[in-house]
């Protein structure tokens, strides 16, 4: 008989439990190397535990279930590395909604500081603008135009350029 380990042996060498255990293996991630058809136990072989302690690491990282199925089951390294690149960019977009959310929060707290409000007063200013409706596709062409046109106004002497070029 092949060496084999039972659930709870295999839950303490890879740190994992043997509802973790049992719900890798419902799921397809880490089937164990036997299931007694009698009883239903599991037993699992000692060339288990580095998947296992890879799964369980990359748990720890976040990564779902699915997607840990997907890296282990990936011929390729670079597609392993495109993998958990694409879980690192889900990660990084919900670290910038937190932030967000405790900006917000911020703005709420009666003990945090107010925002500061300055009052200032602008004297009156010239623009110039060019307005033509485009259609979308011709807005980059249209818009190096028009910049052009109003740097030559600028350098010709005829305005004095004090802001940055934009538009509406």
């Amino acid at each position: 008989m092949r060496p084999s380990m039972t659930i709870g042996d295999f839950s303490r060498a890879t740190h994992l439990s043997a509802k973790a255990l049992r719900l890798y293996h419902q799921s397809g991630l880490l089937t164990p190397a036997a299931v007694d058809a009698h009883n239903g136990y599991r037993r699992y072989a000692p060339e288990q535990l580095a998947d296992a302690r890879v799964i369980r690491e990359l748990r720890a990282l976040g990564l779902p279930v699915d997607v840990i199925r997907d890296v282990l089951a990936a011929p390729a390294v670079a597609t392993r590395a495109e993998l958990v690149s694409e879980h690192l960019e889900r990660m990084e977009a919900r670290l910038e909604e937190a932030r967000a959310v405790r900006s917000l929060r911020g703005l709420l707290d009666e003990t945090s500081a107010p925002i500061p409000i300055t009052h200032r007063s602008v004297p009156e200013t010239l623009a110039v603008a060019i307005t033509e409706t485009i259609a979308l596709a011709d807005l980059g062409t249209w818009f190096q135009r028009s910049v052009a046109e109003l740097t030559a106004l600028a350098d010709g002497g005829a305005l004095r350029r004090s802001g940055p070029y934009g538009g509406e």
